[in-house]
C-alpha cells in the first residue's frame, strides 16, 4: 500500500501537479493497490472496513512524501521513508485497535431537530 502511494504521489509532482492534489493522488494509488493486493490474495477488502484507518495511513504517507520532496530530498529516499511511514501508521492503528467511531443513526437527531421547530 505504501508503495503504491509513494509511486502516485511522486508521478503527479513530477507532472506538475500541487501538493494537496499529488496528496489525493497518492491515497487514491494507495486505496487503489491495497484493493489490488486483496483481490489478489482473496481477502477482503480492507478499505471497505467501517472504522480503519486505511486512507488516514495513505494520506500520512503521502504528506510524508511531499514534504521531503519539498525540503530537497531525493525522491527515491522520500518513496523509501514514506512507504515506511505509510505502513508503520497501518501497522499502528491494527496493533492498538485505532479506529474512527462507526456511523451512527441520524433518527434521534431528527427528532431532536423536530421538536425544536
Amino acid at each position: 500500500m505504501g508503495i503504491f502511494g509513494a509511486i502516485a504521489a511522486s508521478k503527479a509532482l513530477s507532472l506538475g501537479v500541487g501538493s494537496v492534489g499529488a496528496i489525493v493522488v497518492g491515497v487514491i494509488g494507495a486505496i487503489g493497490g491495497g484493493m489490488l493486493r486483496d483481490v489478489i490474495l482473496n481477502r477482503p477488502i480492507s478499505i471497505l472496513q467501517v472504522g480503519t484507518l486505511y486512507a488516514v495511513a495513505a494520506a500520512a504517507g503521502s504528506g510524508v512524501l511531499i514534504l521531503l520532496v519539498h525540503v530537497g530530498t531525493p525522491v527515491p529516499i522520500a518513496g523509501i521513508v514514506s512507504a515506511a511511514v505509510t505502513a508503520m501508521v497501518r501497522v499502528a492503528a491494527v496493533a492498538f485497535g485505532w479506529s474512527f467511531p462507526e456511523q451512527r443513526a441520524l433518527r434521534g437527531r431528527r427528532a431532536r431537530e423536530a421538536t425544536i421547530r
